[in-house]
């Protein structure tokens, strides 16, 4: 493109060079970031800019059609100074011509202050030439000039010079005559300002043409930069501003050049080098800043909830935008929705702007709701510039409509008297936030009635006082059904009734009662009969009266047919539905046509012609028919009143009489129909037969306009929607209209015929009050998938002017669902036992509340799941749905699911049941009073009757939207609808309860795949090398994933050292090697590298095995009842009956097992008891239902005769109460419990199953599948709860790891053998270096009926990891099984604290304070569980709990069982007491010890209390007493009768005798052997026994009722206790198992002596001499005779009671001495003693070594002839003797100490004195929480002593005694002033 830019003069100043032309820089920027650099390449740019412009620029933008051009001024000349003389540089010619001459003239001046003498010479060409030289002067400050003529003679360019000499030197200036040429000039270097990246900003510069030719040019400069404009014609002289547009795309530093082309050939450039940065933009957004903002928790977008907005108002909200970067950003908004214009409820007045930088932005959005009651759900996405990040918002709000409601809805005014007035008030109140425009349709001027205010408006929470007054016309009854129509509301009903008397006249009384009976006889077919009819029929008893008073036919009381109740009807419904239109939900009784009446154009003058109206009488009765216009009103029916007879119709005439002209006419006129005999109340036998009378209404305008006069304008505001809220298919939309009169007069308003015939208005006609509010309600079925444009012509004042059309869209929203993800879904593959998780996307495109049900067989439903399965989907809404695929299975997987929808509002039948066909038939009734089914047309005597349609023959009215959806059972069958070509399995096929029609279906391919994966290291090993102590190494290691799956992992590190060093802490030595992650999750096809850091302690070689290992995961019970109900669930709120299939539907995912196990037949029940708990704020009701309890009743002939094996099984279990619950149902306030009690009777032999649902209302559904096995008599059966078993995880390297248990039991009636094959055990060994990983000590035993065996097992892993194994197990004479057992190994090392080893596993989950209270439970223990924890081998606990007898009258008797508890081996286990009796109201303290064994192993046992009443014991013992008295009678005593000796004599004539018959006979022959004949007893023998009625049975023990206490441990071998629980060892006892030595029979226990080691004769002489030099060192010690006295002077100790008789004998006998010497009594004692030992010594060697004999020794060695050094050392050698004696003597005590007997004793006392403690405190007679006080004692007065005697040796020798009792602490008891208090 070429532009020509034109020259514009220009002033001087603009003519200057601009100052900035030179450096380049126009605007500055911020310091740049450290981005890459691009360099440009120099091609025209094209790309155009599609955002909103940031515009940078040096001056103001233009246009590229007006760029600002201007003359370029003249440069100055430069000008030099010479030694004082200043000078141009060179003088110039330009725009010379040849032949002609040319001057320029040549100007000095002297700027110094001296006079300056000059000389010049001339040039050196001929082409320049000046005057002759000559001297020149000039005095300072003058100028001379010198004129310098050019003559060129060919077209060149000329240069020359011309010199000038001076004193100082010489100096020539330049003389040049230059040919015009092209030349532009610019910037050098231009700065860009910083630009987002996808934004754009510009700059201008000026190109200048300097010179002498006009010039084109052209830019070329790189992307992403543009000139503008980029071609262009410049004049000598001018300038161009050029404008530079930067648009990047990427984030870089530019510095780039730009050229720009000129001259003649386009060959001339010149450059400039444009700088530039390019950044990338972010904006945050911000729903609440200051608060936490919703997420949605799935596609965690942000939520901004507008809540709930009152309809047809807007709200508004601002979500903040900041632009936290050194760019502007900015922004553009989409809405995803693509709906219909006028459908949008959001929006947001700004669709694009700019973010300035480091500034935020407010962005208003706007919520606008058209629907009440629906909920709209949209999404804004904010897109920067590029898409880089955008933010997507969820958008929510809900739409609230007013709430309007009425005191009272029956107003009765009961009688008046004719000609008075009554006033009765009612209250109108909006209890919502939206304002409510209401209207009574009545028109108070034409009625009987008149309600004040009849329209109006409600603001928010506002009440209002409405007054209703009755004024009649005629003596008759008056009742009016007056609807409320309110904006966006279904309308409400005001009854109004009241009753006219006169003096003359009194018609029956109607009251409220008489309307609901009158309701109930409509839907029973009566109300077509007279009140006569009614009573004599009810007289011949051919009618009965029901609960409520109202009548109905003798077969209906009889039971055989439930009597019909009148219907719920939708309000909207009702409306519609009245009896005017061709569609009816009752037969009608009375009917008027025409409706309305329009006289049109009338005079004043002349009184139009009368309408004919026709009456038609529907019933069997006379119907009076009363108008009850004024007098005075323009319109009135003649007759007035008329009586029409049965079956019959009769005509009136409307008349029109109006009065003004110029004026509107319109009313309501009104009539009551009524029975004749209704007249007088004495015409009433029976006051349930009272009808009301029937309101006819008849509209009636017209106006007496002139053509010529102007219709009066009418002022209005119409409040008209846009769309009709969205049904689906055959359902009936409806909406609402509000007009209001805004002028002054009154108006009428009428629907033309010309509207839309699919659109029902009511009312279609009226006329409107100044300030009154007009409501109509609009209905259509809409038909077809596209928008339909309806209209609505609604013209005012009869006037063709005043016409206002009404648009409405309308269609029936298909049941399109929009799978966003696509039609197949793959699964990443997933390793076996995994699972893998996608997300699916689904989009509701309807306008529609959808529900959707995924549905897949039950095979599938194995390997994948999603959530959720079933729900609802709002309009627009988009949903995630989470599929999960847990492959079972190496292979390929492809199932197909089927996503059902259908509309959540849509009914599934009738919204109530069609007026059923009479009762009352032709053979009970004459046939001229038969009743009719329906009323065709041809039983009507008249041809003009109009015809009903029953409204069951019609399009059901579609129901308001409701969040319950239809029932839809998980086991369903129906057909699909013609669509074949899916070939959906018949499992997924369509859910009951909907036609084909009514709903839509999508198939999804899943498709996945199970493979076997693991992780595995790079490098198989690492070595750190040699690492110096204390400092660390580190050392990468890199985890690979070869499969194609992601894999969760965990790593186990195990620590092994070598070297010189302690075993034992080598094995408490920490693992030094840390890992930067334990566990994580790897790709697939990836690696990971973990950084290991070992960093040593000692001088040892390290070895660290990792491991890793997988991790899965579980779901529990609890679980379920703590999530939130699913709308599934909510399907029926409270326990319905809802299915008509003897296998209801199943609206709940939570499937769960109640396996009650096995027991044979005819045994006792079993009971399991449940504990419900309220742990909510509010109240609930919980139900469980069986099957039976959801079935609807049907009759006999609706029900099915054919049952399926699960329907007859389930019957069957049923019928016979094999499953029962006490109770079934029940409330529970916040907080409060209920016990639950389940029965399983075996009665039937095999597996009984069924389902029955846990429903809370309002709440959760659990379905648990109840499941009970019952054994025949002698067959056998081991119950296993499962097939797979899981040991307790195990440290590896532990050297007695613990055995655990694996119970089996036999639910049959007789013992069973099993038998274990541990064939796979070896494998499983074998594979293991030899190592049993899996071992089995007991595999062959026996299993008694009804009772459990605990099969040990030992699990030893030697790596970390997850063993397994199937181990068969063999039922000798029954099935096997094969149970997988498996076992995980941990390091403990790297777990640490977490590690299993540190748990106590057991699978009771009761608590340990029990809550169940079983019915009839008098007694209760004070824990249900009692948990040891974590316990050495060998080792005594103890626990004390208390039996409470919770009767306030009746003591009780206990008794434990422990024969449960003893299965396990070398395990003691006491209860004391074991048994006693419990006054009432008395705690029982019980002791509970267990003595733990010497195998590591894990205890859970059961303990069971009998607790019987000592009432029922009492009888039951004087009954058994009677009872063996009477048997002990019985057994002697017998009665012979013999009434038929012949019989006697045929008897014995058989050769048989008996002896007692023939008591002489003693002997007789052996009969020979032979087969022995059935013995038959003689006839005479008549052996009495006592009558049936005398038989005393065998008395019935009381059955006690059991308390279980359960006791879980677990026994750690001492090693393990000590290195993981060293802290807690000094609370346990030792109590290692005893040596049992027998007797004569007796069982003793005897406590082994400590062995005494016998020495030789060497060694005795080497221990005596070394002791020798030790004693002697001593004696000579002064130091050790100072320390002996010191410490002879310590205090008594308190526990003095452990005194010995020997020590006070012998310091008695020190004091009586007053010498340390030792009496010959105790040396001889000491003596028998040591001969005592030595008798008792068995095993005959060599005499045992006395230390005594030391001293012997020590005598030898004394020199004997220093007498006075050894009668020196005499006393002192006596006194170390008694110190040896007394040490002997503790020695002695010590071992005593040790012994098991005393440790045991010592155990016991402590036991008794801390049990009396806590059983004082559980009494209240010792307070333990009170501050204990000290008293102090008096002090103790000293003891006078014999002289001489050493008072420091009692305290010495009593210390001594003290000590010799071992590490024994006992607690100290501290009185108070409140009780006792133990102190340790």
């Amino acid at each position: 493109m070429l532009a020509r830019v034109k020259s514009l003069p220009l002033s001087p100043e603009s003519l200057q060079k601009p100052t900035e032309s030179l450096d380049g820089t126009v605007v500055s920027s911020s310091t740049f970031s450290d981005t890459p650099r691009a360099s440009g390449t120099c091609s025209p740019s094209t790309t155009t800019c599609a955002w909103t412009h940031t515009s940078f620029s040096a001056q103001p933008e233009q246009s590229v059609g007006n760029l600002a051009c201007a003359q370029k001024k003249q440069y100055k000349v430069k000008k030099k100074t010479f030694w004082g003389i200043q000078v141009v540089e060179a003088l110039v010619w330009k725009n010379w011509e040849l032949g002609k001459e040319a001057i320029r003239h040549l100007t000095l001046k002297n700027i110094s202050m001296k006079i300056q003498k000059l000389k010049y010479r001339l040039p050196t060409t001929k082409f320049f030439f000046t005057v002759y030289p000559q001297s020149i002067f000039l005095s300072p400050g003058m100028s001379f000039t010198l004129p310098v003529f050019f003559r060129p003679l060919e077209e060149k360019e000329y240069v020359d010079h011309l010199s000038f000499v001076m004193a100082e030197g010489e100096f020539s200036i330049e003389l040049r005559a230059c040919l015009p040429s092209h030349q532009l000039t610019c910037l050098s270097t231009l700065q860009m300002p910083l630009c987002a990246v996808s934004d754009t900003t510009e700059t201008w510069f000026s190109l200048y043409n300097v010179g002498d030719l006009p010039t084109f040019f052209t830019w070329e400069v790189p992307n992403p930069f543009h000139t503008l404009p980029s071609t262009g014609l410049l004049e000598p002289g001018s300038v161009c501003q050029i404008k530079l547009v930067f648009q990047p795309h990427v984030a870089l530093i530019y510095d780039v050049q730009g050229i720009c082309w000129y001259g003649e050939a386009g060959d001339q450039k010149t450059t400039i080098q444009i700088q530039a940065v390019a950044k990338c933009p972010q904006i945050m957004v911000y729903v609440n800043r200051k608060e936490d903002e919703e997420i949605d928790p799935v596609s965690l977008q942000k939520v901004v909830d507008f809540g709930p907005a009152p309809v047809g108002y807007s709200m508004k909200k601002c979500i903040q935008l900041f632009n936290p970067s050194l760019v502007n950003a900015p922004f553009r908004i989409e809405t995803h929705r693509i709906l219909y214009a006028d459908d949008r409820v959001f929006s947001s007045p700004t669709t694009k702007g700019v973010v300035k930088a480091g500034d935020e932005l407010w962005l208003p959005l706007l919520f606008r709701p058209q629907t009440v009651g629906l909920k709209s759900i949209d999404y804004f996405t904010i897109f920067p510039p590029g898409n880089t990040s955008e933010v997507t918002l969820k958008i929510t709000g809900s739409c609230t409509g007013p709430a309007l409601s009425l005191s009272s809805y029956c107003v009765d005014f009961n009688w008046i008297n004719l000609g008075e007035c009554a006033m009765k008030s009612l209250m109108i109140r909006n209890d919502s936030d939206c304002p409510g425009f209401f209207m009574f349709e009545i028109d108070n001027q034409a009625s009987v009635f008149s309600v004040e205010p009849q329209s109006g408006v409600l603001a928010s929470k506002e009440h209002k006082m409405l007054t209703i007054t009755f004024q009649p016309t005629h003596t008759i009854i008056c009742y009016r059904r007056v609807a409320c129509l309110i904006h966006h509301q279904e309308p409400l009903f005001l009854d109004i009734i009241g009753t006219c008397h006169s003096d003359t006249n009194k018609p029956a009384i109607l009251r409220p009662r008489h309307l609901k009976w009158y309701r109930t006889h409509m839907a029973r077919g009566m109300i077509l009969f007279a009140p006569d009819i009614l009573g004599t029929m009810l007289r011949e008893k051919k009618f009965s009266r029901d609960e409520d008073g109202a009548l109905m036919l003798r077969q209906e009381a009889s039971g055989n047919l439930p009597p019909a109740k009148y219907p719920s009807i939708p309000p909207l419904t009702e409306y519609f539905l009245d009896g005017t239109s061709d569609t009816v939900i009752f037969p009608p009784t009375v009917t008027i046509e025409p409706l309305i009446v329009n006289f049109g154009k009338c005079s004043s003058d002349v009184a139009p012609d009368p309408v004919p109206l026709c009456l038609t009488n529907h019933t069997r009765g006379t119907i009076t028919v009363t108008w009850t216009h004024k007098a005075t009103g323009p319109f009135r029916v003649e007759p007035d009143t008329i009586d029409i007879p049965p079956l019959k119709n009769t005509a009136a005439r409307l008349c029109f009489q109006p009065q003004f002209p110029n004026k509107i006419y319109v009313t309501e006129l009104e009539a009551f129909a009524f029975y004749r005999v209704l007249r007088s109340f004495n015409n009433i036998e029976e006051d349930c037969t009272v009808f009301p009378s029937w309101c006819l209404k008849l509209r009636a305008m017209g106006h007496t306009y002139k053509e010529e006069n102007e219709y009066s304008f009418p002022r209005y505001t119409l409040d008209v929607p846009k769309l009709f809220p969205a049904v689906s298919s055959k359902c009936t939309s409806y909406r609402t209209l509000l007009l209001f009169n805004s002028g002054s007069l009154m108006l009428s308003f009428e629907f033309l015929p010309s509207s839309s015939p699919e659109i029902t208005v009511r009312p279609t006609s009226g006329y409107l009050l100044p300030g009154a509010y007009q409501i109509f309600l609009l209905s259509i079925i809409p038909k077809g998938f596209t928008w339909k444009q309806l209209e609505l012509a609604l013209q005012f004042n009869f006037c063709p002017k005043y016409i206002k059309e009404v648009i409405l869209m309308s269609r029936e929203e298909p049941l399109d669902i929009q799978m966003e993800s696509g039609k197949v879904l793959y699964f990443k593959p997933t390793y076996i036992g995994g699972s893998s998780t996608m997300p699916y996307k689904i989009r509701n495109t309807t306008r529609l509340t959808l529900t959707f049900e995924w549905k897949y067989t039950f095979h599938s439903s194995k390997v994948v799941s999603v959530q959720p399965s079933k729900g609802t989907i709002l309009p627009n809404e988009t949903m995630i749905h989470t599929w999960t695929f847990t492959p079972n299975a190496t292979m390929n997987y492809l199932i197909r699911a089927v996503l059902w929808v259908w509309d959540s509002g849509a009914p599934c039948g009738p919204p109530f049941p069609s007026p059923p066909p009479s009762s009352v038939t032709s053979t009970t009734l004459p046939s001229c009073m038969a009743i009719p089914s329906s009323i065709p047309s041809s039983t009507v005597a008249s041809s003009s009757l109009p015809s009903k349609v029953p409204l069951s023959l019609a399009a059901p009215p579609r129901l308001p939207p409701s969040n319950v959806p239809p029932p839809v059972p998980s086991n369903s069958r129906l057909p699909l609808s013609n669509d074949t070509s899916s070939n959906i399995p018949p499992s997924i096929l369509l859910p009951s309860g909907l036609p084909p029609s009514e709903t839509s279906h999508y198939v999804l391919k899943l498709i996945g795949e199970g493979i076997k994966a693991s992780i595995t290291a790079k490098e198989k090993e690492l070595d750190f090398g040699n690492v110096l102590v204390d400092s660390e190494q580190r050392k990468e290691m890199i985890l690979l994933n070869d499969g194609n799956c992601t894999l969760h992992y965990r790593l186990f590190v195990e620590q092994t050292l070598s070297g010189p060093c302690d075993p034992d802490v080598m094995k408490t030595d920490p693992i030094i090697l840390k890992l930067e992650k334990m566990e994580g999750m790897l790709c697939a096809r990836s690696q990971e590298t973990i950084c290991l850091t070992a960093c040593p302690t000692r001088r040892l070689q390290y070895t660290w095995t990792i491991k890793c290992c997988l991790l899965t995961r579980k779901e529990t019970l609890n679980s379920y009842l703590e999530r939130d109900p699913t709308s599934w669930e909510l399907t029926y709120r409270v326990p319905t009956r809802h299915s008509t299939s003897r296998i209801p539907s199943v609206y709940t995912p939570l499937l769960l097992d109640f396996n009650f196990g096995a027991a044979p037949i005819g045994t006792e029940p079993s009971v399991v008891f449940l504990l419900l708990k309220n742990s909510g704020v509010v109240p609930l009701n919980w139900s469980f239902l069986f099957p039976s309890d959801q079935q609807i009743d049907l009759e006999f002939w609706a029900e099915r005769t054919e049952f399926d094996f699960t329907e007859l099984h389930q019957m069957r279990v049923q019928d016979n109460d094999i499953f029962s619950i006490i109770p079934k149902s029940g409330n529970l306030q916040p907080g409060q419990e209920q016990t639950v009690e389940f029965i399983y009777r075996h009665i039937f032999a095999g597996t009984d199953k069924l389902p029955v649902l846990l429903k809370v209302s309002n709440g959760r559904e659990i379905l648990l599948n109840f499941v009970g096995v019952t054994v025949k008599a002698g067959e056998k059966y081991v119950h296993f709860t499962s097939v797979k078993h899981r040991f307790t995880p195990v440290t590896i390297g532990t050297s007695l790891p613990p055995r655990q248990i694996f119970e089996l039991y036999n639910g049959g009636s007789v013992p069973v053998l099993y038998d274990i094959q541990l064939d796979v055990l070896w494998n499983v060994q074998n594979k293991n270096f030899q190592h049993p990983i899996f071992q089995c000590l007991n595999p062959h035993g026996d299993i008694q009926p009804g009772k459990t065996t605990q099969v040990f097992w030992i699990f030893s892993p030697i790596e970390a990891k997850t063993y397994a194994v199937d181990v068969p197990i063999h039922i000798l004479g029954w099935n096997s099984a094969i149970i997988r057992f498996e076992g995980v190994g941990y390091d403990r090392f790297i777990m640490g604290n977490t590690a299993p080893f540190h748990s106590i596993t057991t699978t009771d989950q009761t608590p340990a304070v029990t809550r169940l209270i079983v019915p009839g439970q008098v007694a209760f223990l004070s824990q249900s569980r009692i948990s040891l924890g974590n316990i050495p081998v060998c080792s005594r606990s103890s626990r004390l709990i208390f039996l409470n007898n919770a009767s306030e009258k009746d003591p009780i008797i206990f008794s434990w069982d422990l024969e449960a508890s003893s299965i396990i081996e070398n395990v003691i286990l006491k209860v004391s007491p074991m048994m006693g009796m419990a006054a009432p109201g008395e705690n029982i303290p019980c002791v509970v010890t267990m003595d733990a064994s010497q195998h590591a192993c894990f205890y859970s046992l059961d303990l069971v209390c009998k607790v019987y009443l000592q009432k029922a014991l009492s009888q039951y013992e004087i009954e058994l007493q009677a009872w063996e008295k009477e048997k002990a009678r019985q057994e002697v005593e017998f009665t012979i009768t013999e009434n038929n000796l012949e019989g006697l004599l045929q008897f014995q004539s058989s050769g048989t005798f008996c002896a007692i018959c023939d008591p002489g006979r003693k002997y007789k022959t052996l009969p020979p052997i032979q087969k022995q004949q059935p013995y038959t007893p003689p006839v005479t023998w008549n052996l009495r026994n006592p009558k049936t009625g005398q038989i005393w049975l065998y008395p019935e023990e009381p059955k006690p009722c059991l308390l279980y206490l359960g006791l879980s441990a677990r026994a750690h071998n001492m090693d393990d206790f000590l290195r993981n629980f060293f802290s807690q060892s000094p609370r346990f006892f030792f109590c290692p198992p005893l040596e049992e030595k027998k007797s004569e029979g007796e069982s003793i226990v005897v406590e082994d002596e400590p062995d005494q080691n016998t020495f030789s004769n060497q060694e005795k002489q080497i221990v005596r001499d070394i002791l020798t030099i030790i004693i002697r060192g001593l004696l000579e010690d002064r130091k050790f005779h100072e320390d002996v006295q010191r410490g002879l002077v310590e205090a008594i100790p308190y526990f003095s009671q452990f005194w010995s008789e020997d020590s006070v004998r012998m310091q008695n006998q020190k004091d009586s001495s007053g010498h340390a010497s030792v009496s010959p009594s105790y040396e001889g004692e000491e003596e028998e003693a040591h001969q005592g030992e030595d008798k008792e010594d068995e095993t005959g060697e060599e005499e045992s070594w006395d230390k005594g004999k030391i001293f012997e020794s020590l005598d030898g060695s004394l020199s004997p002839t220093n007498s006075i050094q050894k009668r020196g050392l005499g006393p002192v050698l006596s006194e170390m003797n008694s110190i040896l004696q007394e040490e002997n003597s503790r020695i002695e005590k010590e071992t005593i100490s040790r012994l098991p007997s005393f440790l045991n004793l010592r155990q016991s006392i402590l036991e008794n004195i801390i049990q009396n403690i806590m059983i004082e405190a559980s009494r209240g007679e010792v307070v333990l929480t009170t501050k204990p006080r000290v008293i102090a004692l008096p002090p103790q007065q000293p003891l006078l002593l014999a002289s001489g005697s050493s008072p420091e040796l009692k305290p010495r020798r009593l210390s001594r005694q003290n000590r010799g009792f071992g590490p024994l602490q006992v607690p100290l008891l501290q009185i108070n002033s409140s009780g006792a208090n133990l102190v340790s």
